[in-house]
């Protein structure tokens, strides 16, 4: 009898535990979301005539997010995140170009929020950290103090900057800009390539195929000559600048 008693005891308090487990399930489901959208901007390299980029795009909120491709017809996204939480949000042109990205706030308004270049430095950055370290950052203080170094967010020192976020010391002290790398005498094929960049103009080549004298951040610096569908890689390192090329990753005139 005793030992039926026990049984019985036994089984109710597990049916407790599953009805308790229910309850708490359910109302994590139900958490506040909000819908926020995002618009991907048109890219240095779409001009008239030449067919639109393919992006991929990765988003956090903290404990969730994810990766989602976007095809050349689609410029606008929605997520759906709690109520509260910041959103981190970075598109990548072919999956590996300088991203367009965005820092949003809960208090920001939620409708066709516009990625940009130089956010999207911040973004990718913070991306590379664990999620809820990223999405705790105060986003309003990273954006301004970035803005009031340099115009272009690539000359920041991310060494300096990522260490200082995961030590939770986040400051203007924090924001190092780098000098610029003076580049000269590369060659290109004549004819105008237009850089990925909106900081950067594109390049004149002529005839004697010798670039213009360029001053560029360390990282890879990417121009397209639409007219001979060929893409040129500038890669400037601490250890020197090399170029490369390839055929284009969009298919060129349409």
């Amino acid at each position: 009898m005793k030992n039926f008693n026990f049984r019985l005891r036994s089984f109710l308090l597990c049916l407790l535990c599953l009805a308790g487990l229910g309850v708490m399930t359910g109302c994590r489901g139900t958490e506040p979301v909000r819908t926020v959208s995002i618009v991907i901007p048109g890219h240095p390299w779409e001009t008239e005539g030449v067919e639109k980029l393919w992006y991929s795009v990765r988003w956090t909120y903290g404990s969730g997010g994810g990766t989602v491709f976007v095809d050349n017809k689609t410029r606008n996204v929605e997520f759906e995140v709690p109520l509260g939480a910041n959103l981190i949000v970075c598109a990548y042109p072919m999956d590996d170009m300088i991203p367009f990205g965005a820092l949003i706030r809960p208090e920001s308004a939620g409708a066709g929020v516009v990625l940009n270049q130089d956010s999207g430095f911040l973004a990718d950055l913070l991306l590379g950290i664990d999620g809820r370290i990223a999405c705790s950052v105060n986003f309003e203080k990273l954006e301004k103090y970035a803005a009031e170094s340099t115009p272009d967010f690539r000359l920041l020192d991310s060494d300096i900057l990522v260490t200082d976020i995961l030590n939770g010391k986040l400051s203007e002290k924090s924001f190092r800009v780098l000098e610029k790398v003076l580049v000269k005498d590369l060659l290109f094929y004549p004819g105008i390539w237009e850089s990925e960049s909106v900081h950067e103009n594109a390049l004149s080549v002529l005839s004697d195929g010798v670039a213009p004298d360029l001053e560029l951040a360390l990282g890879v610096h990417r121009y397209l000559c639409v007219n001979r569908n060929l893409e040129i890689r500038i890669v400037v390192s601490r250890d020197g600048v090399f170029k490369y090329e390839r055929p284009a990753l969009i298919s060129g005139l349409t």
